[in-house]
């Protein structure tokens, strides 16, 4: 069988979270197991996204083939989004020219007749081709898409499987909120990256934990707990191994992109990716806690636990708050009137954009499959 057939019959598996939650952290867990075949951190399908912002065009919806390569070659090469340790591939010259040359040889003779499918696996068998990797040793393709809403999608695309990673909500959000507002400089949050974190959640918890998705998919997801993973790594990737159905490797437990030893990243400790490892007990359960309840406020505290409530009792995370329908009203009127707007005048407009943030969050809240979309439009 050669390459091109190889990868086309490999399972593929796609890593995902309910929120800043150590996504990164599992991707670079696997990164050097033998049996898989795992590209650097970048989201595919958000990838498409922003060539689209960028292009104008969808490179799926092939026009000139060449010329959509071409673009999205560069797009890997030269866009600074690819220029971080965690997500660039493309180091010089010959693996450019490699790489656009081995993109465009697959996607036209792959024979796939799924645009997305057929360019998700040319850049995996282009890469393969600019690393010199053995596809015949590779048992499984596992990529990283950043954020979850376009699971389905990616279902239908791929008929992938999913690892989700799960963390207490309360300090998920609390690193996020400290990244996209105190990390900025800014004194409170845009509405649109607040709601952003509040979705990750909710998409997440509708596409894995509740009625017809949880019935249709729950053998082909596997959620991975951020606290375990940090009480006994080792049996943690014992045990996702045994799912993925490939063998354990001690490289499991070595934080590396490409091979090359990543250090990780905490909105604590730097802006982006660390430059010398983290406190051996920074990780600790208590040390986790110490710092999101300095970060949030008990009124915080409660909006997350009564939004979260489904995650908080399925994963057994002790709550400070005491349900009634007092708490659910007062907390959900928090979430739908908090950073409302961050216009610091009120113009002609303002009303206008506090009614579409508020209308936004309604469809967070009660409609998550289809608010990455209502987030396009408002």
């Amino acid at each position: 069988m050669n390459a091109i057939e190889k990868i086309k019959d490999t399972q593929i598996c796609t890593l995902s979270s309910f929120g800043h939650n150590g996504l990164d952290w599992i991707h670079s867990l696997i990164d050097n197991h033998p049996e898989v075949l795992i590209m650097p951190a970048f989201s595919f399908y958000r990838t498409l996204d922003l060539f689209e912002l960028k292009h104008g065009y969808r490179v799926e919806n092939f026009g000139s083939i060449k010329k959509n390569i071409e673009d999205l070659s560069n797009f890997f090469y030269f866009d600074k989004y690819f220029k971080t340790v965690r997500r660039r591939f493309l180091v010089d010259e010959q693996q450019f020219s490699d790489f656009k040359h081995n993109l465009l040889f697959f996607v036209q003779n792959s024979n796939i007749y799924n645009n997305t499918k057929n360019i998700f696996l040319g850049i995996h068998y282009a890469f393969s081709e600019a690393y010199k990797i053995d596809i015949d040793e590779k048992t499984v393709i596992i990529f990283q898409e950043h954020i979850p809403w376009h699971s389905v999608k990616i279902r239908e695309d791929l008929n992938a499987k999913f690892i989700f990673m799960m963390r207490d909500p309360r300090a998920g959000l609390a690193g996020a909120w400290k990244r996209t507002g105190e990390n900025r400089g800014l004194l409170s949050q845009y509405p649109l990256e607040f709601d952003k974190t509040i979705l990750w959640g909710t998409y997440s918890s509708h596409f894995c934990l509740s009625g017809f998705f949880e019935r249709e998919i729950s053998e082909d997801v596997k959620i991975m707990v951020n606290e375990d993973m940090h009480i006994d790594l080792e049996y943690q990737m014992r045990n996702l191994c045994d799912w993925l159905s490939i063998e354990y490797s001690n490289s499991c437990l070595d934080q590396t992109f490409l091979g090359i030893e990543w250090l990780g990243e905490s909105t604590y400790l730097a802006a982006d990716e660390l430059s010398e490892r983290p406190p051996e007990d920074f990780y600790a359960i208590e040390n986790v806690e110490r710092r999101w309840r300095s970060r949030l406020s008990s009124s915080d505290i409660s909006m997350i636990e009564v939004i979260f409530s489904k995650i908080f009792r399925r994963f057994s995370y002790t709550t400070d708050t005491r349900f009634s329908f007092v708490k659910y009203f007062s907390a959900m009127a928090r979430f739908l009137f908090i950073y409302i707007s961050n216009e610091p005048t009120k113009d002609k407009l303002h009303f206008f954009r506090v009614s579409r943030n508020f209308l936004r969050r309604i469809f967070v809240i009660f409609f998550p499959s289809v608010a990455a979309k209502i987030f396009k439009i408002i």
